[in-house]
């Protein structure tokens, strides 16, 4: 089988597919399936997911437009940073559900 490298330009779909994947999971999983409603620090995380899909989507149309090599450079570091922001949310909201930090007021 032959690696395929993620690129710039296979980033963005991969993003996508893996935010709207634990978004849906995130729904299907303890919503539907388990009945567990989200806490204010569920939906935090969620709405860094949603962005993510949002910026991904973006950059997946800059580049059927046919962008330059630097500005997908810069979509994916875009999208990098709410992945960044969807990790620090989620351990923030793991160490408070393990009473080891602070919660939202």
């Amino acid at each position: 089988m032959k690696n395929v490298p993620l690129d710039r330009v296979r980033w963005p779909l991969v993003a996508l597919l893996a935010s709207a994947t634990m978004l849906a999971a995130a729904y299907g999983i303890f919503e539907a399936l388990m009945h567990l409603a989200p806490c204010q620090m569920c939906w935090w995380q969620r709405y860094a997911h949603f962005a993510t899909c949002v910026v991904a989507a973006v950059a997946i149309v800059l580049n059927w437009r046919g962008a330059s090599p630097q500005r997908m450079t810069w979509a994916c570091i875009a999208i990098g940073l709410t992945f960044a922001v969807s990790f620090f949310l989620g351990t923030w909201h793991a160490l408070f559900e393990w009473n080891l930090a602070p919660g939202p007021d």
